[in-house]
């Protein structure tokens, strides 16, 4: 697998335990971080980042939507959301 941070990765984060509330944890620790309009990370990134499976942290991503938290942008990314939650 190669030194930490070698996937382009996102600094400050750390591996989570329980997949569910640990991405969670994460994701909503990195939108303290940004301001509306910054992109997120890949998925791709998150997932190996968190070392958890792409779907964890879809399905994660997807609940930052649903709660306006997040935009998702097909063939774009995910941004932070200039609404806040809904």
């Amino acid at each position: 697998m190669g030194p930490p941070g070698a996937h382009g990765t996102v600094t400050g984060l750390r591996p989570v335990g329980p997949v569910g509330t640990g991405i969670r944890d994460q994701l909503d620790g990195l939108l303290r971080e940004r301001t509306p309009g910054d992109r997120l990370p890949a998925e791709r990134t998150l997932a190996a980042r968190f070392r958890v499976g792409r779907a964890h942290v879809r399905r994660a991503l997807r609940d930052l939507e649903a709660e306006g938290r997040i935009v998702v942008r097909a063939q774009s990314g995910s941004y932070v959301s200039s609404g806040g939650p809904s």
